[in-house]
């Protein structure tokens, strides 16, 4: 659920207390409406773009692009990939498929997900290591 009130769906834009779903007086309910839609857009999009960006740490490049970039230390998250067991990544994907709060539909096949994720977490360790 979005701050606000507004839980992704239509009944967030309807207009403040004026009885009409922001319809009104002379189109200024279409401007409050078209607003209102792109607030809601803004407090979506904000709340779910996530960016993978992968860099080498080898070599003089990702230096350079730290000075040039400095938001990319300042305002990110930085994961370095460290070599697991193989059952601890299992353990950690299964845990965070079989949580509520991710919000992932019900009835996913949650075996084949959590190879999945294993796998990809080892490709990019191999990536890494190369």
């Amino acid at each position: 659920s979005l701050p606000g009130g507004a839980g992704g769906g239509a009944a967030a834009l309807t207009s403040e207390g004026d009885g009409e779903g922001g319809g009104g007086e002379g189109g200024k309910g279409a401007e409050r409406t078209s607003a209102q839609l792109w607030a809601l857009f803004v407090q979506l999009v904000q709340a779910r773009l996530r960016i993978v960006l992968a860099l080498s740490p080898v070599g003089p490049s990702l230096r350079g692009r730290l000075r040039n970039f400095p938001s990319l230390v300042n305002c990110c998250t930085v994961d370095w990939f460290a070599p697991w067991p193989k059952e601890a990544l299992a353990s950690v994907a299964a845990a965070f498929l079989d949580d509520p709060s991710t919000g992932l539909p019900p009835g996913l096949p949650t075996a084949a997900l959590t190879a999945a994720l294993c796998s990809a977490h080892e490709t990019a360790q191999r990536a890494s290591a190369s």
